[in-house]
C-alpha cells in the first residue's frame, strides 16, 4: 500500500521518508492519483486518496529493557550483554515478553503479539 515513485526508488528513498513530497503530491497530482503513489503515507498524512482504504500504520509500544535477575545480579545490561540476541529468541524469553524487550525488538526478535516498540 506505498508503491515509491520511480525516482524515490532511482534515489533509495521510501515514502515514509518523504514528508515534503508526500504534502505536496497526494491527492493533489494527477500522476500520483491515477497509480496511487505512497496510499498509505498519504493516508497517514490525512491526505488519502478518494475511495482509497489503506489500513492505518500499526501503534507502537513503549518498551522497556527490563533485565533478568540473572542478569541483575551479575551487572548485565540489555544493551550490552552479548548473549542478548540469542536469549531473545528462546522460549522462555520469548514466553515471558518481558526480558529486554525493546533490545529483543531493535534486534529484529520481537515478541509475538506485541506492536514494534517506539
Amino acid at each position: 500500500c506505498d508503491d515509491r515513485t520511480p525516482y524515490m526508488d532511482k534515489k533509495g528513498k521510501t515514502c515514509a521518508e518523504s514528508a515534503w513530497t508526500i504534502k505536496q503530491s497526494c491527492s493533489k497530482k494527477a500522476s500520483w492519483m491515477m497509480k496511487g503513489y505512497c496510499r498509505q503515507s498519504c493516508s497517514d498524512a490525512g491526505l488519502g486518496y478518494s475511495g482509497d482504504n489503506c489500513c492505518p500504520t500499526p501503534v507502537c509500544t513503549e518498551c522497556k529493557n527490563q533485565p533478568t535477575k540473572y542478569m541483575e545480579k551479575r551487572g548485565l545490561t540489555c544493551e550490552a550483554w552479548s548473549y542478548v540476541p540469542t536469549a531473545c529468541q528462546s522460549s522462555s524469553w520469548q514466553n515471558s515478553k518481558q526480558y529486554c524487550q525493546g533490545r529483543c525488538d531493535e534486534l529484529g526478535y520481537g515478541f509475538s503479539g506485541y506492536s514494534p516498540c517506539c
